[in-house]
């Protein structure tokens, strides 16, 4: 319980002083491809604010860019209350101690919200999916003790992979991840870093 508070109470501080921040100057959010009336707009100041996701370079947010492995599990463990490692073997072929992620694919490892692949690697520059990422967002939330109200139904009608369709279907009936408006989830679509933030801020 005193996890769970302690997550709740951080991250509405960092949220809020975020976004209070970026209301207070016009100008706070240092990104040229983030417009004004942009969808995505309030959650990329929400998660920049709290310093979950920062941009790709030269001012760039890269709203449409395919939010990869490496990012995915950087951009959880910094939500996390968890204490990422501070030093370990990754254990994965592809993934050296000298990389920004190389901490946060350690601790995603141990805290079994994301796997390698059969061979040893862990791929850390491979797109996420829809799917995949509604799966490690899950996972996330079950090693946080975070539990999700039910408020609507999710009436896909494309093909979710087995293995994550109980995962979609939690997201979305919490209202945090949802289809193209036709009744579609395209799961096998990789997730955009706007559509990532756009999950992390409602959530």
């Amino acid at each position: 319980m005193k996890k769970i508070l302690s997550l709740a109470l951080a991250l509405s501080f960092l949220l809020c002083a975020g976004a209070s921040a970026v209301r207070a100057e016009e100008d706070a959010l240092p990104f040229s491809d983030v417009p004004e009336h942009a969808w995505y707009r309030g959650a990329v100041e929400a998660v920049y604010g709290a310093g979950l996701m920062i941009g790709t370079g030269d001012g760039a947010f890269s709203p449409d860019e395919e939010l990869t492995r490496a990012q995915t599990v950087t951009l959880l463990s910094r939500l996390s209350a968890d204490e990422t490692p501070t030093d370990g073997d990754p254990g994965f072929s592809d993934v050296a101690r000298t990389e920004y992620y190389s901490r946060a694919v350690v601790w995603a490892a141990e805290s079994g919200i994301a796997e390698g692949f059969g061979d040893g690697a862990f791929l850390p520059d491979e797109p996420v999916t829809r799917q995949e990422f509604a799966a490690f967002t899950v996972r996330f939330l079950t090693h946080e003790n975070l539990f999700l109200p039910e408020e609507q139904t999710a009436p896909f009608t494309d093909g979710i992979a087995e293995w994550a369709a109980d995962d979609v279907e939690t997201l979305h009936r919490a209202g945090l991840f949802f289809g193209d408006g036709k009744g579609a989830f395209r799961p096998g679509d990789p997730v955009t870093r706007a559509e990532a933030a756009a999950v992390i801020a409602r959530l």
